[in-house]
């Protein structure tokens, strides 16, 4: 496992409030990248897996909580418009703000990750990869609420 920062204020409050964040990340998470070189990249996008982690507040700092990852896709920042409402942000101005402010070499294009300590709680796996074949509609209603 390898742990996942929010060094963003607005958007780690906003995770431990709502449960559940969708993130941009300028790199691949290498958990995905290993994965695709262990199963293929048929595998992963066919099944969107679901890994586990957890999360912290920044660098050297301690564990909040277990997490599970979701990866959504590639994207470019200004692309986030439908996510917006589950980023903890209010704007996608606002949004690409604290992405260009938290990164220092930013690419035109990057990761976007479903975050969720909700399933945690009821999928006590000691597995470090779970399949949970209901991504589709728990995006879908992600998008809806």
């Amino acid at each position: 496992m390898m742990v996942i920062s929010f060094s963003s204020e607005k958007a780690r409050n906003y995770l431990l409030k709502k449960g559940r964040i969708f993130t941009f990340r300028k790199d691949r998470r290498k958990q995905f990248i290993k994965l695709e070189e262990k199963r293929g990249k048929a595998y992963v996008e066919a099944v969107k897996p679901a890994l586990r982690d957890w999360f912290n507040e920044g660098r050297c700092k301690p564990k909040i909580k277990d997490i599970f990852i979701w990866e959504v896709g590639i994207f470019k920042p200004e692309e986030l418009e439908p996510w917006v409402p589950f980023s903890g942000f209010s704007s996608l101005n606002e949004w690409n703000h604290e992405i260009r402010g938290l990164n220092k070499y930013l690419k035109p294009e990057g990761w976007l990750y479903m975050v969720d300590t909700e399933i945690i709680e009821t999928l006590k796996s000691k597995e470090s990869e779970i399949v949970v074949p209901q991504i589709n509609p728990l995006l879908q209603r992600s998008l809806r609420n």
